[in-house]
């Protein structure tokens, strides 16, 4: 019988990786994502191999513009059919999981959003690795995280899993094995629950703001609310799921993916689980009514993973319409290097940049710093969701 295994975040050094280089991202108007990348490409060392995909039309410049670079790792640039990178709205990371069946590497596949590309595919036409599709189950690669002995999977994967596949729709429980089955390790379904929230009138504020804008902004894959329904029924449907998860004090996920709030350390402490570092707001005074909720939504989910047998340490962040997402790391041993996006801007954000970069030198890293990844916050994610981790030893 064939046993399915993810591989974990952290151990190993990583020797192969895969990035996409949208067209767009080499125009003059994108030059602070392009730094962005550049940035990440120079971050990385001698003797890692960096797969970069590019629409057929735009091969021919982005292998100039990386040959310029003067790049240690050693990059390779593959062509796909025009437009097909650029005109796929996802990142990476959230395509596909690394994965091992049976001692051989795969490439796994769920049910994900309409959107998402065939980047598995893409990699798997350069190296052969068999693509393992999982049609029954709901899991973005941002809202999956493995520890060397431990797995976290956000709520909204099992919301997912269990409502929104047609054909495979089906009771929790059911979900959660579904999930359960992509890998041995235990797992923990990562949330907080409402009743820990202090201020719960502003949190239902912000949660019927934010469930709001969701149901505006996603496509369901089967039977469930239709995506243009008359703005008072929608905002009465979230209302009362909002009211019904705080009585009922259901587990509930309050950002896009885990990723941009959870990271794994691979240290763990006896009588743990093992260490993470969970996001911490540090309030300004200028990040708007929801940068209070969402402080008190992530104090809940350190309460929540403490509670599950975890060592968490907050990691400070600022909030500018969602907080930055300073533990979408990079994270190796073999030497232990962690790559840590930066978001200062002239100057702003220097303290929390500096603050994270000491969190992880006092674990025991090398941190490499990246710089410019601001240009990127609007699109919920950082360097974990630019890269795909194919390869380490």
């Amino acid at each position: 019988m064939n046993q399915d295994t993810l591989a974990d975040e952290v151990t190993g050094r990583i020797t192969r990786m895969a990035l996409q280089i949208s067209s767009d991202l080499l125009s003059p108007e994108q030059s602070d994502m392009k730094l962005a990348y550049q940035n990440l490409l120079q971050a990385f060392p001698a003797g890692m191999d960096v797969q970069l995909f590019a629409d057929s039309a735009s091969a021919v410049d982005v292998n100039r513009w990386v040959a310029g670079l003067n790049l240690s790792c050693c990059p390779a640039v593959t062509a796909r059919p025009d437009g097909e990178v650029t005109n796929t709205p996802s990142w990476i990371r959230d395509a596909f999981l690394r994965g091992e069946r049976s001692g051989r590497r795969t490439y796994v596949k769920c049910v994900i959003s309409a959107g998402r590309g065939d980047q598995a595919n893409w990699i798997s036409a350069i190296d052969g690795t068999p693509v393992v599709k999982v049609p029954d189950t709901y899991l973005d690669g941002g809202d999956s995280l493995v520890g060397p002995d431990f797995r976290l999977v956000g709520k909204t994967a099992l919301y997912r899993t269990g409502n929104e596949i047609g054909g495979y729709l089906c009771k929790p429980a059911v979900a959660l094995a579904r999930l359960k089955a992509l890998d041995t390790r235990p797992l923990t379904v990562v949330g907080y629950f409402p009743q820990s929230i202090r201020d719960k009138s502003s949190w239902i504020k912000f949660e019927l703001q934010r469930r709001m804008q969701e149901s505006r902004g996603s496509a369901p894959l089967a039977a469930g609310i239709p995506p243009t329904l008359p703005i008072s029924l929608a905002m009465m449907r979230a209302l009362i799921a909002t009211i019904t998860d705080l009585l009922l004090n259901r587990l509930t996920q309050s950002w896009l993916h885990t990723d941009q709030v959870v990271a794994v350390t691979g240290r763990r402490e006896a009588g743990t689980k093992g260490t993470l570092l969970v996001a911490e707001i540090m309030p300004t005074g200028n990040g708007g009514q929801s940068e209070g909720p969402m402080a008190d939504c992530l104090r809940a989910l350190s309460e929540y993973l403490r509670g599950s047998g975890y060592k968490v340490i907050n990691n400070p962040t600022r909030y500018k319409n969602a907080p930055l997402a300073y533990n979408n790391t990079i994270v190796q041993t073999g030497p232990d290097i962690v790559w840590l996006p930066q978001f200062s801007t002239n100057g702003e954000f220097a303290d929390t940049d500096a603050a994270n970069r000491k969190i992880w030198c006092d674990l025991g890293f090398e941190v490499r710093p990246v710089d410019g990844w601001m240009a990127f916050h609007q699109s919920s994610g950082a360097i974990r969701c630019a890269t795909n981790v194919l390869e380490r030893q």
